[in-house]
This record gives C-alpha cells, structure tokens and sequence, in this order.
C-alpha cells in the first residue's frame, strides 16, 4: 500500500519557474511573434499550448525530478514448527503408522491457523532440516542447536511463536534452556513419548581412552543406570574381539539405581581393537538395546615421548598435558633441576625457554645433536630474545622494550593447509582472550607458514602467533605467547567443551612428532558407524612423486559375513575421491580399495562396524519437565500431544501473534516512467499533425 506520494527534485523547486518560462517564451516567439506564422487565433492558441507544455516538460526532466513513495507493507505473523525426527519418538509404536497419523493431526492443526499466520515446518535430530515430513529416523537429538539457529534463519521476520513437538530427550548439544533463554517470542511444547517408568537397564556411559600402548593396562569404566530393578543383580561383561576380558556384578540398591564398572584390560596387540559392553539383562525388561555398547581402541606399538621444558610452573604446562596425555608420554621438566639424560625425546617443547642467564648450553646441545628432532618454542614474557634468536634461523626477535606485555589475539590464516582444521574451530578460536606476548618486532627468516597472526591494539599484523616450518628433517612451531590455559577455560565457558583449543594443539603434536605419510593410496572414514548413518569415505591417490592425482579409476569392495558389495568412487574437484554407500545393516565389515596407476597396482585394506546400538534408544523416558520449563521460561504453554487440538486456540488467542506493519520509502525517477515518454511524444505529435493539417511544415 502506498502512502505520501510526493515530487521531488535534485535542485532546488525555485528551477521550474525558469523551466516555465523557457516554455512561454519559446512557445510565444514561434506562435506570436513572427507575422509569417499565421494562423487562425484559436489553432495559434492550441499550437502555442502544445509547444509550451512540451519544452516545460522537457526543460522540467532536466532537473532530475523523482516521485517519493511510503509504502506500507502488512507482514503477518510467522509460527514456526519444530518437529523431532529422532528414532525415540516412534520407538514403541510402529514407525509407518505413527509418521502417517502424527502429519494428519499435524496438518488438520495448520489448516485451523493458516488464515491468519504464515506456517514454517522444520524437522531436527543432530541437525535443522527445512519443509521435510517427519520419519522419525535421526539417531541424535539436539534441541539446543535447533532453538539456536532460529533468531538467525528469521532475522527482521515477524516470528509470532514456536511449537516444539518433540519428547525432551536429548542426547547432543547443551541444555535447551539455555537457548531458550535467549529467544524473543514464545515456545508452544507439545510433549510427545511416554513419560511412564519401566523396569529397565541401560549403560548410559562408557569412558576409554581411544589411542592405548601395547604391553600397558589401560581401564574401560562403565556407568549404568537401573530403573525400577530394586535387588537385582546386573551382571557387566566386557569383550575384546569378540572374547570376554572382564565380569562385574552390580547391584541394584534402589528402585532408580546407578552403578559404575571399572576393568583393567591388558595385553592388547597392536592395530584396531573391538570392544563390546553388554548387560544381564531383566526378566520383564521391555527395550534391550540399551544393554550393549560396542567401541574401538586404537592399540599403537609404542608410546612416543614429549620432553616439555619450562621456566617455570605455569598453567598452560597443565593445558598442555590434558589436551595430549591420552596420545604421547608428555612428561614437564624445569629448566633449573633438568639434566639432559642422553636420550632425546620424539618431541622437545620449550615454554618461555631460553631465559637469560639459564641452562641455554644443554638446551643448544640437545637440538643440535639430535638434527631430526622436532621442537616448539612457545615465547613468553620471559623468553630472552637473544637467546631465542641463536637457537634457531626462522625468526629474529626484536622487543621493543624488554618485558613490556602485550594482548596479542588470534587471527586464523584461512588459507593454512600443513592440516586440516574446522571452519567452526578457528571461528572459535579467533574470539579467544589475548594471549600474553612481548612487544616486538618479528623478522622472518625463512618461509615459516603462519596459522595465527597477531592483532594487537584492534590492528591486523603480520607478525606470526602460531606458525610452522621444516627444514632438512626437522619440523618446528612457534607460538609467541602464554595464556593457553585461558583459551580452554574460555572455550569450555562458552561451548561447553575444549575441543576447539584441543584439536588445534593435538594436530601441531600431530604434525610435529609425526612422520610423513608415505603411502600412496589413504583412505579416510570412521571405525564405527549407527545403523541409520550413512557410510562415506575419502580417498587420496599418490602417484611416485607424491603428488595428488585422480585420473585412475578407483573401485571398492565391501563384505560381511554373508554379503559383498562393490562401489566405485567419483572424482572430485579436489584430486580427491568421495564415496558414499548410503547405509549397511549391522555388523562388522571389511573393505579393499584398488587403483591401477601407470600399469601399477595399488591398494588399501580396512574394516568399519556398523552398531545395532542406537543413542536415541538408551533412554525412552520422556522428559516433559524440560519442555514445562521451556514454555514457562519463553511465554509459552506446554501442552500433552493427546491435547494437541487445543493448540489451534492458543494461537488464535495469543494477542503477541498478531500482523506488524512496516514502511519503506521508494524513489523512482520521473525521467524513467513510460507515461512521461507518451506524454512527451504526444504533445509533439499532436502539434505536428495539426501544422501539416493547416498546410505548414
């Protein structure tokens, strides 16, 4: 709807008199001044009109006139329906016939409100999916994420309100109170699942280290949960390659029960280890799937050592440790009491080292008798510059004044490729505190390759905060500045976990401790796959050279016990190969991926399980008291899904869903407009016609 129709001009309004006296007098001095233009008084007057109105306007164009308009533009109200597609909502019902009745019911809903508010239907599990009918196949649930990313998918949209439909389990993701907390419209629950208790029995947690040592004991602890099995006693087997290592029996003290079964396994070979946790089980038990919880370990030949060298004690010593300790030997050494014992370690890690005045000659000794040994120097406050400076020839440290303290922040280089690091981690790693850093000046010596930069005082440098380089055998990072610890405490604050600031120092160990993988054909997926997720690998082919290429056609076969497959792969824009074979029925399988590159044949062997056991079917309680709390804490209201008829009045009721109104300014030019072109063609047409009507030219 338009309002406020106006003409406006570029200049001032004060120029159209010139324009309308540009138009009098050319119009006069053709038509009344001149006795050779005779003409009978009233065809002079029409011709004089014409000639006028034609130079006005066109006289009036040039002044780049425009029309102002307001328009008023009615946006109704948006509800928004989140429906839980997760395995646990159908678990006790059959899945085709509940799917088919939940949309029905759904619908006939949406046909009572849609008159007046405009309708969006997400589905959720791990992810948010737009305009999808529910099947009810996810095998997590994350409601935290899906109440997150609504602001965002509808910002400056009218959203009147959010129906939640979904049973309030959750098994990924925060708490969902906490984005919740944060929306600025109501959130309708609509409770769905079973809130009865029943007699059951499910591990709801299993600890394990992933990467283990041979020859070392290494401990598996499991936590279950009893409900409603008061005196039973629950018999824990634990099983490793498919033979029993370990029994427990626990005992249920209690009508709702929790237990924990810690075991010892040793003598674990090397390679690819399966574990597998099962439950006795209950009599009258009705869900058994929870019973069972298979993994894998990593069993490694032998445990690489890290000599971590400090000033002094620190906490980034601890940070360091806890990001590494599950992986390497990490052992934390001060420069004042450490002798160097003759043996070098696979990696060298110096904290604020070398300090002036400190053991810099067995430190020197130790890195230049061991040409192969990987280091990383992490510059501190401390650090003597020139030290520093004879230690290596990657950098030359210039402070501008000693000790001065400067907030150094993180600016990720987006084009780094020595690994791979998500775009989310270094997102979040670029909103970390500052770490602690000398002001000074960075020469660069040779071509390290920068994965942070430094922005310091709210300006993009190029000085190195976290870099790396490599030269005749020996790979080295550099970090300049402390505060570690901080960056762990500050992603735990704000994510709920440390796995930003973790991965980012377990790939530098990675990298640095690691040898180049030399073979030509890598092969790339999970160990362990839900029975609904769908397997997907990635394939990279070397030719001698070791450059990347996917000209060759690369095949795969899979078996398990009585079936096999074969796939191929398609090549990418990357020089790379991707293969997705959808999903596999449970059990364990094998594969063998071949490629025929210059008459050479080349190939890699694997294996992967795909687990009966599904998340979403360790817990089937529902959690109503959570979606209570959501629509008490938004405005909302929280209804049974047996009540979900009631819905379509409590929306048509709630007087925040209502239409807003907004008004835009729109500016088009006069000169643009097709009628001023008719009306301009027109008038000079018409006084054309009449003069060669009168006989003139």
């Amino acid at each position: 709807m338009l309002q406020d129709f106006r003409l406006l001009t570029e200049q001032s309004l004060w120029f159209i008199v010139p324009a309308v006296i540009a138009g009098l007098g050319y119009a006069f001095l053709l038509y009344y001044s001149s006795a050779k233009k005779s003409f009978s008084p009233r065809a002079n007057l029409l011709l004089f009109i014409f000639r006028f109105l034609a130079v006005t306007l066109i006289s009036g164009l040039l002044l780049g006139p425009f029309f102002r308009q307001s328009k008023r533009s009615i946006q109704q109200p948006v509800v928004v329906f989140l429906h839980d597609n997760s395995v646990s909502i159908a678990a006790r019902d059959s899945l085709g016939s509940f799917a088919e009745e939940h949309w029905k019911r759904i619908n006939a809903l949406a046909t009572g409100v849609s008159d007046r508010m405009q309708l969006s239907h997400f589905i959720f599990g791990k992810q948010l999916v737009p305009d999808r009918q529910p099947d009810f196949t996810d095998e997590r649930t994350d409601i935290s994420e899906a109440l997150r990313q609504l602001p965002g998918l509808f910002y400056r949209r009218n959203v009147g309100a959010v129906v939640l439909i979904t049973d309030g389990i959750y098994n990924s993701g925060v708490d969902p109170l906490l984005p919740a907390s944060e929306l600025p419209f109501p959130v309708y629950t609509i409770g769905m699942g079973d809130t009865t208790s029943y007699p059951d029995l499910s591990i709801t947690d299993v600890r394990y280290n992933r990467v283990v040592w041979a020859n070392s004991e290494f401990p598996v602890e499991v936590s279950l949960l009893a409900r409603d099995a008061e005196g039973s006693k629950i018999d824990v087997s634990l099983l490793m390659d498919g033979k029993i290592v370990g029994q427990k029996t626990v005992v249920a003290g209690s009508a709702s029960a929790e237990g924990v079964a810690v075991f010892n396994v040793k003598d674990a070979m090397p390679g690819q280890r399966r574990l597998v946790v099962q439950l006795s089980g209950l009599d009258n038990e009705r869900i058994i799937s929870n019973n069972r919880r298979e993994f894998f370990v990593e069993v490694m030949g032998q445990k690489q050592r890290i000599l971590l060298l400090a000033a002094a004690p620190h906490p980034d010593l601890g940070a360091l440790q806890s990001a590494v300790a599950d992986y390497y030997d990490c052992k934390v050494e001060y420069i004042n009491s450490w002798t160097d014992a003759g043996s070098a370690p696979d990696l060298l890690i110096l904290h604020e080292l070398p300090l002036a005045g400190s053991n810099f000659e067995a430190i020197s000794r130790l890195i230049q008798s061991n040409p192969r040994m990987p280091v990383w120097f992490i510059a501190g406050v401390r650090t003597d510059a020139l030290a520093f400076n004879r230690l290596q020839e990657v950098y030359r440290m210039r402070p501008f004044s000693q000790s001065t303290v400067v907030d150094a922040f993180a600016l990720p280089e987006r084009t780094f490729g020595l690994f791979k690091t998500e775009e989310t981690y270094l997102d979040r790693i670029a909103r970390m505190p500052a770490l602690n850093a000398q002001l000074s000046d960075w020469e660069v010596l040779s071509p390290a390759i920068p994965l942070l930069r430094q922005r310091l005082r709210g300006v993009e440098t190029a000085y190195p905060l976290w870099s790396f380089y490599e030269s005749s055998g020996r790979r080295m990072a550099f970090l300049a500045g402390t505060g570690l610890w901080r960056w762990r405490l500050a992603d735990h604050q704000r994510n709920g976990n440390s796995d930003a600031v973790n991965d980012i120092i377990r790939k530098t160990v990675n990298y640095l401790i690691i040898r180049a993988d030399d073979r030509r054909l890598r092969l790339f997926t999970e160990n362990i796959f839900s029975r609904n997720d769908e397997i997907s690998f990635r394939a990279e082919l070397y030719n001698q050279s070791m450059e990347l290429v996917n000209e060759p056609e690369l095949l795969m076969t899979i078996w398990g016990e009585e079936v096999k497959y074969d796939y191929a792969f398609y090549r990418t824009d990357n020089n790379d190969y991707r293969l997705n074979i959808g999903r596999l029925p449970p059990g364990d399988y094998r594969y063998k991926a071949e490629a025929v590159l210059a008459a050479e044949q080349i190939s890699r062997e694997g294996q992967f399980s795909v687990s009966s056991d599904s998340p979403e079917l360790r817990n089937l309680q529902a959690n109503h008291r959570l979606l209570r709390s959501i629509a008490a804490l938004t405005g909302g209201t929280f209804l049974p899904a047996n009540q979900l008829e009631n819905l379509e009045g409590l929306l048509n009721n709630d007087n925040r869903i209502t239409s807003t109104a907004s008004y835009s300014l729109l500016f088009s030019p006069v000169l643009g407009q097709l009628w001023a072109l008719i009306l301009l063609l027109f008038l000079l047409s018409a006084e054309w016609l009449i003069r060669k009507y009168l006989g003139a030219y």
